[in-house]
């Protein structure tokens, strides 16, 4: 077998090894083909909201019809409304629309990041790859910070 035989079936080992890795191990947190899982209703017993704020704060959510973790994450985005109605939640289907799609490689670019999967949730300064739970601790600090000392929304970047 020469070198070139060899590389090319090295490339497609590879690639066959990251689709593999891909599906079998979906905790990554985000996907470009995921399969939709059950999902379970908002938890509405929260803490309350907090105090209301001079300062807007905007949440862009972009997602994919059929991805189990942007579905588990919209749930999550129903509790955010909840413990804060002020916060401005934007969501933008990326599959299906053209429009949503170029707006979500706009924004990622204005980042300074490529698109690599959804979710992808942009506020203020930061973004979020992927949805765990492990997320939320993180994504409720910074709309806190957000209320208290102001932060630009993500399409004015």
């Amino acid at each position: 077998m020469d070198n070139k035989t060899k590389i090319i079936a090295g490339v497609g080992v590879l690639l066959v090894i990251f689709a593999f890795a891909m599906f079998a191990f979906p905790e990554s947190g985000y996907a470009m083909f995921n399969a939709p899982e059950e999902i379970s209703e908002p938890d509405l017993n929260i803490d309350p909201p907090i105090q209301e704020s001079n300062n807007k704060v905007t949440l862009y959510f972009f997602w994919g019809d059929g991805c189990g973790f942007c579905s588990k994450q919209k749930v999550y985005l129903e509790e955010l409304r909840v413990k804060y109605p002020d916060l401005e939640i934007q969501m933008f289907e990326t599959w299906k629309d053209a429009s949503n799609k170029a707006l979500f490689q706009q924004t990622a670019a204005s980042y300074g990041i490529e698109v690599r999967g959804v979710p992808t949730t942009f506020i203020g300064e930061k973004h979020w790859i992927g949805f765990a739970d492990s997320m939320k601790g993180d994504m409720e600090a910074y709309i806190d910070y957000c209320y208290q000392n102001g932060c630009a929304s993500p399409l004015d970047k």
